[in-house]
């Protein structure tokens, strides 16, 4: 029942000019009348005579937004809670005309005499011209991002449905959503730190990639640089049904390709580019070992291309995403520092465009697949994702937190089989369209899964800071177990370690506890997987660089910590320059405009303590010789040292879930109530 209901009409025919004095209705559109803000003041019952009588005239405005097709009436109830009545479809025009500023006093005012209850719905007044002779006050009322906390209800031919709310819920929020992206776009402020962050991200990859790669001047094999160049040689200048086959064209012993196929594809592209520009980069057999100066060049380029044209896009898409479901000037002045944290990661810079990698494409695809899930599109998600896993199979990290989620979300639907059946179409639909040249055969498909797997390396390899490699110092794993048995054993700890995250998402999917999630099953493929690269850590810090602007000490943290677990793999590949650089960098935006972190005195002596250490431990592996008799003794301390904080990581990032999804299930049970 609605208490203590006015119509708004009324309440103008009081206090409003006459029809005569009103400017001609302006066409707005439902973003372009929406903005909810906070106006926290309380008010008195009304007295007993404020009721509207029975003959009061008709609102000079009414004939506004009382149309053939088109017919809203705003209530002011009790507690002044919106609710829309609509006999036809749904646009809400509502149009003020105040002649002074002292009007919007008089409005106040007259809010005060007929409102039951204190006011908690907000308003916003926007002032369209301003000059000496105001004609009008275009007052505006919008959907914030708190429309969860309005009722609307909506009656549709006499009739409330659940599935008229749920549409007319959802199209406010797309066009609160649109017209915040359109104003995050088109701000001068926002619009010019995008440009020149991306300018400057792509000022430090140049710089970067001037220096020395994976391999260089290393034969036989070289390194990741000879591999990524062998791979685009092989797709120019072989059918695809014999890229991943064994042959006196393709010895898989050298740098045969170990990625799924779309990985193949995008050397199948980049391959005819630097054809084009030098054949002899990529001629078959007579390539191998190939360094020229243009030749490396052609292929920085390729990498930087690939970062611009899918790492920078996803970025910004997430960016505005996020920030435009806040209101407007929620954290606003972190927005740069945010896309700063994400473009100038210097672990990504420092693999792709020093190393010499294409993790750009799987982590931007990946981003890609988190900001449409934060749109609830996920269809689109679930195709994103699904190119992800075909770049590269350690996208698989993230595998537990989007099955999960979309899992979590298709149960509480109103057609859970339809929805998972759904999902299932675009991801086997994306998987078959990749998988085709491949799946005229099982000898074809074996040959690439074999590929994908390479169990005969061992579960470990060099000095990674997971739990198979810190814990070898005690216990042999290689020699006490088979490969076979390692390989149950890796599983089953994954799992295992995954279990929990995967049971808060189906339980309770949020998209806040979506993004701890990949950062938890992120870190449990790191640390207990088979076959674990330095550079895998790299999946887990993307998902923290999301959560930065909510986690900077955990973002700052594993970073830096990240950072120093490659750093003997950067040294050999003669990087040290722009590692110093890249690190003094992050420190000084780390600490530029980082959000507020309360930390005291134990906890900030604990803190510097650990940064100084580390320290020490980069000083010491420069310019100290380790003994004859332990010539790995430094790598194995700096893995100690960092396994041990990637495990503190992963604690907290699971007890922060945790406590996240509880909150989120016991306000859930109190809305119930």
């Amino acid at each position: 029942m609605i208490q203590d209901a006015f119509f708004a009409d009324f309440l103008l025919d009081r206090h409003l000019p006459s029809a005569t004095a009103l400017p001609p209705p302006l066409s707005f559109s439902t973003g372009d009348l929406c903005v909810v803000q906070p106006y926290l003041r309380r008010f008195p019952s009304p007295p007993a005579t404020s009721a509207p009588s029975a003959t009061a005239s008709p609102s000079p405005i009414s004939p506004l937004f009382n149309t053939s097709k088109l017919r809203f009436r705003l209530l002011i109830t009790s507690n002044l809670r919106f609710r829309l009545f609509s006999t036809s479809y749904l646009r809400f025009r509502y149009y003020f005309a105040l002649q002074t500023q002292a009007s919007v006093d008089t409005l106040t005012s007259a809010l005060h005499h007929t409102s039951g209850a204190a006011v908690d719905a907000f308003i916003k007044i926007d002032f369209k011209r301003v000059s000496s002779k105001i004609q009008a006050i275009v007052l505006q009322y919008h959907c914030s991002r708190y429309i969860k906390e309005l009722h609307y209800s909506i009656t549709f031919k006499g009739k409330e449905t659940e599935m008229e709310k749920s549409r007319v819920k959802k199209a406010v929020e797309e066009e609160t959503d649109n017209n915040t992206i359109q104003w995050l776009l088109t701000d001068k402020g926002i619009s010019s730190s995008f440009i020149i962050i991306s300018l400057f991200s792509i000022l430090i990859r140049v710089a970067v990639s001037i220096h020395p790669y994976s391999g260089s001047n290393d034969p036989p094999k070289y390194g990741d640089f000879e591999a990524q160049r062998h791979w685009m040689e092989i797709t120019t200048n072989l059918p695809v049904n014999q890229w991943y086959h064994n042959s006196t064209s393709n010895d898989l012993t050298y740098w045969g390709l170990d990625y799924p196929p779309l990985t193949a594809y995008q050397s199948y592209i980049h391959g005819p580019f630097l054809q084009f520009f030098h054949p002899d980069s990529v001629s078959l057999y007579s390539s191998r070992g190939h360094e020229s100066y243009i030749g490396k060049l052609l292929m920085r380029w390729t990498v930087l291309a690939s970062d611009v044209l899918i790492f920078f896009p996803a970025v910004v898409w997430f960016i505005v995403v996020v920030y435009a479901r806040q209101s407007r000037g929620y954290k606003s002045n972190l927005l740069p520092w945010h896309v700063a944290m994400i473009l100038l990661n210097p672990c990504l810079i420092l693999i792709d465009h020093g190393h010499f990698q294409y993790n750009c494409i799987s982590l931007g695809l990946t981003i890609g697949a988190v900001t449409a899930i934060l749109c609830d599109k996920d269809l689109v998600a679930s195709f994103l994702f699904s190119l992800a896993l075909n770049h590269k199979q350690m996208s698989a990290y993230f595998a537990p937190t989007f099955f999960s989620y979309l899992l979590g979300k298709s149960l509480k639907r109103k057609n859970p089989i339809l929805e998972v059946v759904k999902l299932g179409i675009v991801v086997i639909g994306t998987f078959t369209l990749i998988w085709w040249p491949y799946l005229h055969s099982k000898v074809s498909v074996f040959e690439v899964l074999s590929r994908l797997a390479p169990f005969e390396r061992g579960i470990y390899e060099d000095y990674v800071a997971n739990f198979w490699c810190t814990t070898s110092v005690l216990i042999k794993w290689k020699q006490l177990f088979t490969t076979q048995s390692l390989k149950l054993l890796s599983l089953f700890l994954t799992v295992s370690s995954c279990l929990p995250c995967m049971f808060l998402q189906i339980r309770d999917p949020s998209h806040q506890s979506f993004l701890y999630g990949l950062l938890n099953t992120s870190l449990s493929f790191y640390l207990f997987s088979f076959q674990v690269h330095e550079k895998s850590i790299l999946l887990a810090l993307l998902p923290a660089s999301l959560l930065a602007v909510e986690e900077p000490f955990v973002f700052q943290w594993l970073t830096q910590f990240s950072l120093l677990s490659m750093f003997p793999l950067l040294l050999r590949d003669q990087l040290i320059i722009p590692y110093i650089s890249l690190y003094a960098i992050f420190f000084i935006l780390i600490h530029y405009q980082k959000p507020n972190t309360q930390n005291n005195q134990i906890s900030s002596l604990f803190i510097y303590s650990f940064l100084f250490v580390s320290f020490l431990l980069h000083v010491v592996y420069l310019t100290v010789n380790p003994p004859k008799k332990y010539p790995f003794l430094f790598e194995a301390i700096i893995m100690l040292f960092c396994f041990s904080q990637f495990v503190l990581v992963a604690v907290y990032s699971n007890r922060k879930h945790w406590i996240l999804s509880n909150r989120s299930s016991v306000g859930v049970e109190k809305k119930r109530i």
